[in-house]
């Protein structure tokens, strides 16, 4: 017997994360739901792969998952940092923090991006636009 398709489906998707975060429970998670033949949603293979996968998506927007990227710009940003805050109050600058995207409803179907919000209909290369479109 073949592995559902809800099986391979959550398989691509956290194979997508994992290429994103190097999470070794995820690694782990996929690699012992991978190796059953008759996998299905019921299997507790699957069970703790899909626990794990939400919690990183719903973590996506977070700094966890691109902290390596951020590093470099945090060192090298170190630097000016102290040279304007001598020259600046403060008052005058007023950052805004970037809206945190809703990855809710949109899924991975072959290697495009679809929203539940548009009945899957509209394709996105990435997540991320995908979110911006429908946010």
């Amino acid at each position: 017997m073949a592995k559902a398709k809800i099986v391979l489906a959550l398989l691509v998707t956290a194979k997508a994360l994992l290429e994103v975060n190097e999470n070794e429970n995820l690694k782990k998670a996929i690699d012992e739901l991978d190796v059953l033949e008759d996998a299905t949603h019921s299997t507790t293979e699957y069970k703790n792969l899909k626990a794990i996968v939400d919690e990183l998506e719903s973590n996506t927007g977070d700094d966890k998952l691109n902290k390596g990227e951020n590093q470099d710009n945090l060192d090298s940003n170190k630097d000016n940092e102290k040279e304007d805050d001598e020259s600046n109050t403060g008052d005058d600058i007023i950052e805004e923090k970037p809206k945190k995207l809703n990855y809710v409803g949109i899924k991975m179907i072959g290697n495009k991006w679809y929203s539940m919000k548009d009945s899957y209909k509209k394709s996105f290369a990435t997540a991320d636009e995908c979110a911006k479109h429908f946010n």
